[in-house]
């Protein structure tokens, strides 16, 4: 059992925490940002990015890679079981994720609309499920 938490643990909140932590050093004007920041009153970060490629893809990217990860192992844990319902839960991420670009694209919500979001967010999201059924394989097998 106390596995089992550990590994969900890492699974959906330890990406979260890194996805947060990401944010509030490299884009510290994004609103996840800005409002943590505020609640916790910590000191802003700016950390220049644009003259180094490695912090531009981490800063563009990475979060929204762990944040699907994160989300799709939220829903997994809940369907683990069905096969079926692990497929669904990857919709449901990709459409979540989706549905975000599109709110960045029509100005709804601030950000800007990048495919490369999508095929990252779809990679975490499929990453994800894949963790997720061999670990739970294992502990199949290790209980027989």
């Amino acid at each position: 059992m106390r596995k089992n938490v550990f590994f969900w643990s890492g699974m959906i909140v330890l990406p979260m925490v890194v996805g947060l932590i990401v944010y509030l050093i490299l884009k510290p004007s994004a609103y996840v940002s800005e409002l943590i920041i505020d609640i916790l009153g910590l000191r802003q970060l700016n950390i220049q990015t644009s003259d180094n490629w490695f912090l531009s893809i981490i800063r563009n990217y990475l979060c929204d890679f762990l944040w699907a990860f994160s989300l799709t192992a939220a829903i997994s844990l809940l369907y683990y079981d069905n096969r079926f319902r692990s497929v669904i839960s990857v919709l449901i991420c990709l459409i979540v994720g989706i549905i975000i670009e599109l709110m960045q694209l029509w100005g709804v919500i601030s950000g800007t609309f990048d495919i490369v979001d999508l095929i990252v967010q779809s990679i975490g999201s499929i990453l994800s499920i894949i963790i997720s059924k061999i670990y739970l394989r294992g502990n199949k097998n290790e209980a027989k």
